[in-house]
């Protein structure tokens, strides 16, 4: 679980930035406050917060955003088969 929602994480902050970001450094900065591999949405959204701020629509859409259902990129990637979508 940590995984995906360290990529939908990913997703939503390459989204805000309008380009994608690198994961690596993502991946290094998350893991100065925890473990990028069993990262919890709460752990997130915490992580959010204090980059963005409470108001940020990334933030609420964070919030909203339940871990146990495909996302649609997800959804399309198992229909489309792997490799539809670069990570």
């Amino acid at each position: 679980m940590g995984r995906r929602i360290f990529n939908y994480l990913h997703t939503e902050l390459s989204l805000l930035a309008g380009k994608r970001i690198p994961r690596m450094e993502l991946w290094e900065e998350v893991g100065e406050h925890c473990d990028p591999r069993a990262l919890t949405k709460e752990q997130a959204l915490r992580f959010l917060t204090d980059k963005l701020g409470a108001a940020s629509p990334v933030v609420k859409a964070f919030r909203h955003w339940d871990p146990n259902r495909e996302t649609p990129e997800e959804m399309m990637e198992r229909l489309c088969g792997t490799g539809f979508f670069p990570s």
